[in-house]
């Protein structure tokens, strides 16, 4: 099945303003890694220029990440900095879900910020169990990680 991703390039300003005006001007809600980065949960690759839009539901293959607005339920997003992206809980359900192709340094770091930020715990998750389980088998790591 061929993919029906979109690929929007900007190769001049702000990578974040870049997002503003996509998600101001177009119907999407960032999601997935640049979530995270939109929340300060993780640093980022750096200097991304492009910005992927991908169907819901469909894994991306590296870059950001931005979902369509339509299928993501209004208590799923929210609006930071003047960005529509995923709201912290639903972002780290997904790369939970997703663990198995997201670089763990990406999920060591984002629960590391997430636990530290949220007073050295990690409620307010609202994991399903499998999350949940997913989270456990990090848990422990990714408290004690340091960036190098």
């Amino acid at each position: 099945m061929k993919s029906k991703k979109k690929t929007y390039n900007y190769y001049e300003g702000n990578f974040f303003e870049n997002l503003r005006e996509m998600t101001r001007h177009h119907r999407y809600v960032v999601g997935g890694i640049t979530a995270l980065e939109v929340h300060g949960l993780f640093s980022g690759f750096g200097n991304q220029k492009k910005i992927y839009i991908y169907p819901q539901g469909e894994i991306p293959d590296a870059g950001s990440v931005a979902i369509d607005f339509a299928f993501i339920p209004e208590e799923e997003y929210e609006e930071k900095n003047g960005i529509r992206v995923s709201t912290v809980r639903s972002t780290i359900s997904y790369i939970l879900k997703n663990a198995d192709i997201i670089d763990d340094a990406v999920i060591m770091e984002s629960l590391n910020t997430y636990y530290h930020d949220n007073g050295r715990s990690f409620e307010g998750l609202n994991l399903e169990p499998e999350e949940q389980k997913i989270l456990n088998a990090y848990k422990e790591d990714a408290i004690a990680y340091t960036e190098y």
